[in-house]
C-alpha cells in the first residue's frame, strides 16, 4: 500500500478531532449567517433567499481505487468521517468569506474540486490529507492539464466503458435512465456519480454519453439539445479556481485533517503555467458574428415576434378550450397538436419561419417552445448587446431575484421616447439601479411583456417592487401555465435554450458564451460606422443610444442625474466595460491604421500625414529593405508617443486627444483647447488634421444628405426646405471633394520609394 493504512472501508473510526459536544462549532471554522445546520450535521442547509439548499455530505460518492487497493467497489464520503469534516469546513469557510450574490456558488464550487480531490486521493490509496506529499501535488497538476478532472479521473474511459455495458446489460442500463413518456428519457445524475466515484453534473455529460444511451433506450434524450461538456481543456481561470479551493485545505484549524503546505502558493501563476486556454480569448470574437447575431436577433424581434405571440395565444386559447371540453380524454393533445399545425401553416404562409410544422410537443414537428427560446434568445442578445449587461443581470436565472420584467422600463421624458430601465447590477455594487434604455432594448422588452401576457392573460401586475421583479419576462410557458399557473413558467437559460438560434445566425456554439457581449457592445461601437454587415442594419441600430450608454457612465454630467451617485461613481467600472471597450479601441485603430497603410479607399488629413510619415521612413537609410509589418510598427510608435486614439463618428475617425496643446491649436472642433465633438461635422472635420475617413464613411454622409433630400421634400416651410437642400448639397460636394483626393493617391506601400504623395 502507498499510503495510510489498508483497512476496512466501514471500519474507518470517526474522526478523533471532533469536538466533544457535537453540535458545537471547532474554532478556526467560519459559522455563516446563511448556515443553519449544527456542526454534526452531515447535511449542510444553507439558506439562499427564501429557499434552503440541502447539501448531504456523507452521501458525496467515492471510487474504488482498483484491484492492489483495498476498496472494491465504490462508496461515499461518509466512510470516512474525518473528510465530511473537511468538506464542512472547507464550505462553510469559502461561504463566509465571499461578499456577492453568488458566494453560495463559489462555495459549492470549492466543494466541488475538494470532492473531486478526496476521489483522486481514494483512486491512489492516499487516505489522509495530512499524507498527501508536494509530488502528489505535482503529479495531479500534470494530470489535471488536458482535460481537468475528466483527465485526472480518467472519466472518458469509465463512460466508454459504461456504455458498452449497458449495451449488454438492460438492467443497468435502465438503473441509469429513465423513461419519462412515450418519446423521452432521461440520465440520472446520482447513479452515473455513484458508478464513477463522484459527481458529474448532467451540464458536464460527454456527447457520446448522452447519444449512446439515448439510442440504446430508442427515445429522445432530455436535454440533449444542451452544450455538453465534451470534456474540453480547462481555462486559465478553470485552474485557478481549483488550486485555490486546494489551497485552502492547508489553512484549516489543526483539529481537522489537513494538507502540511500550500500547493500553489500563487495560484494564478500556477494555472498559467497549466496551459489552460487563455481567459482572454473571447476578446478575440469577430465583430462579423456580432452582425450575424444581431441581424438575426433582429429579425425574430421585428419581423417573427407578432407571429409567436399569436401562436403562444391560440395554443394557449386552444389547450383551455379542449381541457374543459375533453376533460380526463387522453386525446386532448392530439386534438390541440392538430390545430396548432393548421394555424401554424397558415401563419408561416406569412412569416418566413425557418421549420416547416410546429406542435407543442417536440413528437411531431418543432416545438412551440423552440419559437419561444429563438425569440427569448434574440431579445437576450439585443438587451445584453445595446445595454453592455451581464447574463444574469439581463436573464436572473434559476431563482435570482433580478433580471428584465414587465414593468422594468420608465419614461423619463412626457415629450420624447426616452425612458430608464430598471436593472440590477450584479457585480460590486449589488444593487438596482436605473440607467438609459436603448430603443433596441425598449421594443425588446415590449416584445417579452406581450409574449407574457399572451401566456397568462390574467396575471396581475405586483403591488411591490419586489413582487413586480419576481415576474420575469425571461420565462416560457408549458401546459400547466397556460392553464393558470403563474407558477409554472418556465426559465429561460441560456446556455440550454440559445443553440438554435445561434445555429440559424452561423455563428459557431463554441462562440456562446454569455460574458462576450460586454465584448460585442464594444465591438459595435467602434465598427457601427464602417464595418459593412453593421451598416446594413445601421437603421435598427440606433446609434445615438450606444453614445446614450457610454456617456451616461463616464461622462460627469450625466452621472449627476443618477440614483445612488457616490455609489455609482465608486463602482463606474463595473456599470460599464470600461476594460472591452479599452480592448475594442486598441483593435480599431490597428485595423484603421491597417486601411491608411494599405487600402486604397481610405481618405482624410490623417491618413495623407500618415502618408507622408511612410514617405519619409522610406527615405530613411536602415528601411529600405524593411518589410511593410516593420513599417507598420514604426508607425504605431509614432501615434503611440502622440496619443493618438480613434473615436468613430458617422463620417469618418476623429484621432484628437481629448485636450493638450496640440489639440488646442490645431483640432477644427476645440474650444479652450478642448474637444467638443458635439459639434463636429463632415464641414468642419473634412480639413482637420486630426480627421480620416474612407469611402465606407463617405457613404454614410450620402445617405445622410439622402435623407435631408427626402426631408426637404416634405417640408410646408419653404425656408426649411431651402436650408435642408442647401445642407444635402454641401454634404455631397464635401464627399466629391474627398474621393477625388482618395483617387488621386495611391496606397504608399505600393509605390516606390522617392514619389511625393499629394497634399
Amino acid at each position: 500500500m502507498k499510503k495510510g493504512v489498508k483497512v476496512d472501508a466501514g471500519l474507518i473510526a470517526p474522526s478523533p478531532n471532533r469536538d466533544s459536544d457535537e453540535g458545537a462549532w471547532p474554532t478556526g471554522v467560519a459559522r455563516d449567517r446563511r448556515i443553519l445546520s449544527d456542526w454534526n450535521d452531515p447535511v449542510l442547509r444553507v439558506a439562499n433567499g427564501d429557499k434552503i439548499r440541502l447539501i448531504d455530505l456523507s452521501r458525496i460518492p467515492l471510487p474504488a481505487n482498483g484491484p492492489d487497493g483495498p476498496f472494491s467497489e465504490s462508496f461515499t464520503l461518509g466512510k470516512f468521517p474525518h473528510w465530511v469534516d473537511v468538506a464542512r469546513a472547507q464550505f462553510c469557510n469559502v461561504l463566509s468569506a465571499g461578499t456577492g450574490h453568488d458566494a453560495i456558488g463559489k462555495a459549492v464550487n470549492s466543494l466541488n474540486h475538494t470532492s473531486r480531490f478526496f476521489a483522486w486521493c481514494v483512486k491512489n490509496r492516499i487516505y489522509k490529507l495530512a499524507d498527501v506529499t508536494p509530488d502528489d501535488m505535482r503529479r495531479l497538476a500534470l494530470e489535471l492539464q488536458p482535460k481537468g478532472w475528466f483527465s485526472a479521473l480518467n472519466t472518458e474511459a469509465a463512460l466508454r466503458e459504461l456504455v458498452k455495458r449497458c449495451e449488454a446489460d438492460r438492467d443497468l442500463l435502465l438503473q441509469l435512465a429513465s423513461s419519462h413518456d412515450g418519446a423521452t428519457c432521461s440520465i440520472s445524475s446520482a447513479r452515473l456519480s455513484s458508478y464513477l466515484g463522484y459527481v458529474l453534473t448532467s451540464r458536464e455529460y460527454p456527447m457520446f454519453l448522452r447519444k449512446g444511451v439515448a439510442g440504446l433506450m430508442h427515445k429522445v434524450l432530455v436535454g440533449a439539445e444542451r452544450r455538453s461538456g465534451d470534456m474540453q481543456p480547462w481555462s486559465e481561470s478553470s485552474f485557478k479556481n481549483c488550486f485555490g479551493a486546494l489551497n485552502g485545505l492547508c489553512i484549516l484549524p489543526a483539529t481537522l485533517d489537513r494538507l502540511s503546505f500550500e500547493p500553489f502558493a500563487n495560484a494564478r501563476l500556477h494555472a498559467r503555467h497549466a496551459n489552460g486556454i487563455p481567459d482572454g480569448r473571447t476578446a478575440n470574437l469577430s465583430v462579423e458574428d456580432a452582425a450575424k447575431l444581431l441581424r438575426e436577433s433582429l429579425d425574430w424581434l421585428y419581423n417573427k415576434a407578432d407571429a409567436v405571440i399569436e401562436l403562444v395565444d391560440f395554443w394557449r386559447e386552444t389547450l383551455v378550450e379542449n381541457s374543459l371540453k375533453y376533460k380526463g380524454d387522453e386525446n386532448v393533445s392530439t386534438r390541440v397538436n392538430a390545430a396548432i399545425r393548421e394555424r401554424y401553416a397558415e401563419l408561416k404562409s406569412r412569416v418566413d419561419f425557418p421549420y416547416e410544422v410546429a406542435s407543442f410537443t417536440t413528437t411531431t414537428g418543432e416545438s412551440i417552445s423552440l419559437l419561444v427560446k429563438n425569440l427569448l434568445t434574440a431579445a437576450f442578445v439585443l438587451i445584453a448587446i445595446t445595454q453592455a449587461r451581464r447574463k444574469n443581470e439581463v436573464i436572473g436565472e434559476g431563482r435570482r431575484p433580478w433580471g428584465i420584467y414587465a414593468a422594468c422600463l420608465e419614461k423619463i421624458d412626457p415629450d420624447i421616447e426616452a425612458y430608464a430601465l430598471d436593472i440590477y447590477i450584479e457585480k460590486t455594487w449589488n444593487a438596482w439601479m436605473k440607467m438609459p434604455a436603448s430603443a433596441l432594448t425598449v421594443h425588446a422588452v415590449g416584445v417579452l411583456t406581450r409574449l407574457r401576457a399572451a401566456a397568462l392573460p390574467g396575471e396581475e401586475a405586483g403591488t411591490s417592487d419586489q413582487e413586480r421583479r419576481y415576474q420575469k419576462l425571461f420565462s416560457f410557458p408549458g401546459s400547466a401555465a397556460l392553464l393558470g399557473d403563474a407558477s409554472a413558467m418556465l426559465g429561460f437559460s441560456f446556455d440550454e435554450h440559445s443553440g438554435e438560434l445561434y445555429s440559424l445566425a452561423g455563428v459557431a456554439d463554441s462562440e456562446r458564451k454569455t460574458h462576450m457581449f460586454r465584448r460585442f457592445f464594444a465591438l459595435v461601437y467602434f465598427y457601427r460606422w464602417d464595418h459593412p454587415k453593421l451598416q446594413a442594419l445601421s437603421e435598427f441600430l440606433a446609434h445615438f443610444d450606444l453614445e446614450t450608454t457610454r456617456v451616461y457612465i463616464t461622462d460627469p454630467a450625466m452621472r449627476d442625474k443618477a440614483d445612488r451617485i457616490e455609489a455609482l461613481h465608486r463602482h463606474r467600472a463595473d456599470c460599464f466595460p470600461e476594460q472591452e471597450m479599452s480592448e475594442a479601441q486598441r483593435h480599431y485603430a490597428d485595423a484603421q491604421l491597417d486601411a491608411m497603410l494599405t487600402s486604397d479607399g481610405a481618405g482624410g488629413p490623417m491618413t495623407r500625414r500618415v502618408h507622408r510619415w511612410i514617405q519619409r521612413i522610406w527615405r530613411h537609410v536602415e528601411f529600405p529593405d524593411r518589410d511593410p509589418a516593420t513599417l507598420k510598427s514604426e508607425i504605431r510608435k509614432q501615434f503611440k508617443s502622440r496619443g493618438y486614439a480613434p473615436t468613430p463618428m458617422s463620417h469618418g475617425v476623429c484621432w484628437a486627444e481629448e485636450s493638450g496643446a496640440r489639440v488646442g491649436l490645431r483640432g477644427r472642433c476645440s474650444k479652450e483647447g478642448t474637444i467638443r465633438r458635439e459639434l463636429a461635422g463632415v464641414d468642419i472635420c473634412g480639413a482637420c488634421v486630426f480627421h480620416s475617413t474612407s469611402s465606407s464613411f463617405l457613404l454614410n454622409v450620402e445617405q445622410d444628405a439622402k435623407r435631408l433630400d427626402e426631408q426637404a421634400a416634405l417640408a410646408t416651410d419653404p425656408r426649411e426646405a431651402q436650408v435642408l437642400r442647401a445642407t444635402a448639397s454641401c454634404s455631397r460636394e464635401l464627399v466629391e471633394l474627398e474621393l477625388s483626393l482618395i483617387q488621386r493617391q495611391r496606397c504608399p506601400l505600393t509605390k516606390p520609394p522617392g514619389k511625393k504623395v499629394p497634399e
